[in-house]
């Protein structure tokens, strides 16, 4: 390969990289739950958006209920699209 095609490879290479780790973002929010299932929960953002959250398996969502406000943080990438982190029942 000659040069030029090589810098122009690794160049695209930092560029996917960077694009790549500026996408892995968290999401945090006080939202109440509308739907629970096993492996997703559908929560109600504080202006009426719902969105669905993957649930992982170390999660225990039997003991989430409708009436409560949880703050959630959750993955909002393009890897782990709405995949939970973190769930805290607000006082």
């Amino acid at each position: 390969m000659s040069k030029k095609i090589k810098i122009m490879l690794l160049i695209l290479i930092i560029l996917v990289l960077f694009i790549f780790f500026r996408s892995m973002k968290s999401t945090a929010a006080i939202v109440q739950i509308a739907e629970i299932e096993k492996q997703n929960i559908t929560v109600t953002m504080e202006w009426g958006e719902k969105i669905n959250i993957k649930v992982p398996s170390k999660f225990d969502t039997s003991e989430l209920n409708k009436t409560s406000h949880y703050l959630v943080v959750f993955n909002s990438n393009i890897i782990q699209k709405n995949t939970l982190k973190k769930i805290e029942e607000t006082r």
